[in-house]
């Protein structure tokens, strides 16, 4: 699930930062899913740093791009990744997955915080590059805290799949 969620916030955040235009139509019908062979772990650039997310059975695209634009407001920028994040809650918390024990409590907490975190994080808008912005925080303060052991990680493992990094900024 959070492999899943991570790949999500990293296609919105790919989007953002290569083109400046905000989505604004983050719903689970605009998001593709393929299913994925490929063991090991992706190599992602952001702002001349390295990161490395483990691959899972599927990979996540953003796509329907109708209703993007060009704007530079943060509620904008904050409403792209926390719309897609109620896709993830269990059913009892107004998610869409069919079961209401999927995922675990445990895992719904930590989706619910993560959404919190996105929603309530400052921004200062001042600065040139808000969108980046906005991703480094998603890297500082949830891909990094909330990855469980072996997910997303800083230093390059043995087994990267991709001879080029997938650049997000």
């Amino acid at each position: 699930m959070m492999n899943l969620l991570f790949q999500t916030f990293i296609s919105i955040g790919t989007f953002h930062n290569l083109l400046n235009y905000v989505h604004n139509d983050t719903h689970s019908g605009n998001f593709l899913y393929q299913t994925n062979n490929e063991k090991g772990y992706y190599e992602y650039s952001f702002n001349g740093k390295s990161y490395y997310l483990k691959s899972c059975a599927y990979n996540i695209m953003i796509c329907d791009f109708g209703l993007a634009k060009d704007v530079m407001n943060k509620n904008k920028i904050k409403d792209d990744y926390a719309t897609i994040s109620n896709v993830f809650f269990n059913k009892k918390n107004g998610g869409l997955l069919p079961k209401h024990n999927l995922p675990s409590a445990y895992v719904n907490e930590t989706l619910i915080t993560i959404k919190n975190i996105v929603i309530n994080t400052k921004y200062d808008i001042k600065k040139e590059n808000i969108y980046n912005e906005y991703f480094e925080n998603i890297i500082e303060k949830i891909f990094i805290p909330f990855s469980p052991k072996g997910l997303w990680l800083t230093e390059r493992p043995n087994n990267v799949i991709n001879k080029k990094a997938f650049d997000i900024s």
